[in-house]
């Protein structure tokens, strides 16, 4: 629920729109977003720390720079 609240801010505007209209709403959107992410991450003890890490690694994998960097082709087509 608070994700599309905050996606909210930035439908149909540029991110630079919803940033000038609705800052102070963003602010408050994205701090309930990490607040639960975090209590989530708490209650069923994960290292939050080590999943970003995971899925930045798997990103590089995915994406690699190389061939990715200004494509507009789909990873399994890179």
């Amino acid at each position: 629920m608070e994700a599309s609240e905050l996606l909210e801010n930035f439908q149909w505007k540029t991110s630079e729109e919803a940033k000038e209209k609705n800052q102070e709403n963003i602010e408050q959107e994205l701090a309930d977003v990490l607040i639960y992410s975090l209590m989530l991450a708490s209650d069923l003890e994960l290292d939050v720390e080590g999943i970003i890490e995971k899925k930045l690694e798997l990103n590089d994998r995915k994406y690699p720079v190389e061939k990715s960097r200004g494509s507009k082709e789909k990873y399994t087509e890179l």
